[in-house]
């Protein structure tokens, strides 16, 4: 099924127009190498904030750790507007069993309590003058990249050697930008998913469920 967030499906839009712009102009890595996941998490928050200006955003947003209860897990970003919360992860491209063992951690990531708690913790604070709105829904994001047809098909299909990859949001988009390596058959390719709503991590995000 396509993006069904209207606001996601307009940002990935113009995402996929902007960096193919930019990567037009400069690239940020060695010649043959791939560009940072920070750099299509940064994108999309550009994106989303020139399209809905009144969105607040963060980055690196840390959480505790299973093992050790200190803050040294992190996501990579958080939106949030007019109560929806969205919790983002991305990847870089890799070979495909890889890239989906990668993003099915960070999709893991999302969704876990602990971090739901530390989400908790960080907005109610009586230390805001201007403190967001109360919570009412919250969605994964799944952003990622790709030179790879067979990135490309998995993604598309949900389908990868056989097995089915049903941890994967049904909520998927897929753009070829028109850009192609030195040699290569497979355009360049941003891909973007998004879950329902997370109802477990909403309500330890408003305090009726904490746990640890």
């Amino acid at each position: 099924m396509p993006l069904q967030d209207t606001r996601l499906l307009t940002v990935f839009d113009k995402l996929c127009h902007d960096y193919k712009a930019n990567m037009m102009r400069f690239r940020p890595c060695k010649p043959g190498s791939e560009m940072l996941e920070a750099n299509l998490v940064f994108s999309f928050i550009m994106a989303f904030k020139e399209l809905y200006s009144n969105a607040f955003w963060a980055v690196e947003v840390p959480f505790e750790s299973t093992e050790t209860n200190a803050h040294n897990n992190h996501l990579d970003a958080l939106i949030f507007i007019d109560g929806t919360l969205y919790l983002i992860e991305a990847k870089r491209d890799y070979a495909t069993q890889d890239q989906l063992n990668l993003m099915r951690d960070d999709l893991a990531r999302i969704k876990s309590p602990r971090l739901a708690a530390s989400l908790q913790q960080m907005i109610h604070r009586d230390v805001y003058d201007n403190p967001l709105s109360e919570v009412s829904k919250v969605i994964g994001v799944l952003l990622a990249d790709t030179w790879q047809n067979s990135n490309r098909n998995a993604w598309r299909s949900g389908v990868y050697k056989g097995e089915t990859q049903d941890w994967l949001p049904k909520h998927r988009a897929m753009e070829d930008l028109g850009i192609y390596a030195q040699g290569a058959r497979t355009p360049y390719t941003l891909m973007a998913a998004h879950t329902d709503n997370l109802t477990q991590s909403l309500e330890i995000i408003r305090g009726k469920n904490v746990e640890h």
